[in-house]
């Protein structure tokens, strides 16, 4: 995280917990993410206690151990502008920064756009670990969040402002 603020002096790095922690001293908006997941998959924002009750009664009844122990929770900062933003920063083993871009969404904040899975809840019978956090994002569903669509993720349409554009580092905007 030192090397984020190299790049980008004085942001605000938010602080992880675990779901049980945010349980005890929930927050809003709040991050919800599953530990190990890119592309900005499976990532919800929390913005009411509707939203906990349902993620709780979730992992009451559906949830094992294990996806329990990978979700995470983040305060969502919210930027200035009109679109959702994020940093990345690409650091070597040796601490030397190779890349950084802010990355902002493709959807505006006025969109309104949620976090919706195509499958029908019929096809979740027999649900794998991870097939489970579809519960999370099918309208049918006693669990379904209706979380706003939040991320910045190239590979989800967002896009990259280098923010370091010299001749020693490397761009983080994939190929065209």
């Amino acid at each position: 995280m030192e090397a984020v603020k190299q790049i980008v002096p004085g942001i605000r790095i938010p602080q992880m917990l675990s779901v049980n922690d945010y349980f005890d001293h929930p927050f809003f908006p709040a991050m919800l993410y599953y530990e190990g997941k890119s592309k900005g998959e499976n990532k919800y924002l929390l913005e009411n206690q509707t939203q906990i009750d349902r993620l709780h009664a979730f992992l009451q009844k559906e949830g094992r151990p294990q996806l329990k122990d990978r979700l995470k929770v983040k305060e969502f900062i919210n930027t200035p502008s009109g679109h959702y933003t994020s940093y990345r920063v690409i650091v070597s083993s040796t601490g030397e920064i190779l890349a950084a871009g802010l990355l902002y969404s493709s959807n505006t904040k006025t969109s309104n756009d949620l976090v919706i899975s195509d499958l029908p809840l019929s096809e979740l019978e027999k649900p794998s670990m991870h097939s489970l956090l579809n519960y999370l994002e099918i309208p049918d569903s006693p669990y379904f969040l209706a979380s706003k669509r939040v991320i910045s993720n190239v590979a989800q349409g967002g896009q990259v402002i280098v923010l370091n554009p010299d001749n020693n580092s490397c761009s983080v905007t994939p190929n065209s």
